[in-house]
């Protein structure tokens, strides 16, 4: 595997592509801290701007987010946690997953839950679905 210098500033030490987000053994907890950061301010942005309440609710419910029952589990564990739009391409891709409603919350909230209505999907395949619904959407 190819070696890259360590992305905390000041620091040279080589490590090899793809580990600890490209931080070194010694930094790799900064690294991990700067990654949540990031997560939550980008959760924090879209909540304020792109989501209603009532979607907020559903997204922060047990029902959701339930690490041993929640839909959200459920679907990333029936889909082995891997993007299933990379997959299709014959890609294994399993970083940054998301769970994808086929139909949005928007259009029919009674299918919020339904493991036949969500699909597990990387970040990037993600935008991509909600872009292409959003140029196709039902009307």
């Amino acid at each position: 595997m190819p070696k890259v210098i360590c992305k905390k500033i000041g620091c040279k030490k080589l490590i090899e592509k793809g580990i600890n987000n490209g931080y070194c053994e010694e930094h790799k907890e900064f690294g991990q801290k700067l990654k949540k950061e990031a997560e939550s301010y980008r959760l924090s942005n879209y909540n304020s701007y792109r989501r209603n309440s009532k979607e907020t609710k559903f997204y922060n419910s047990k029902a959701w987010k339930d690490p041993k029952y929640g839909a959200k589990i459920a679907a990333l564990t029936r889909d082995n946690y891997m993007c299933q739009h990379c997959l299709a391409k014959g890609i294994i891709n399993h970083t940054n997953l998301e769970v994808h409603h086929i139909v949005p919350l928007k259009h029919d909230y009674s299918l919020g839950l339904e493991l036949s209505n969500l699909v597990t999907l990387c970040r990037s395949c993600h935008k991509i679905a909600d872009d292409k619904f959003k140029k196709y959407k039902i009307k």
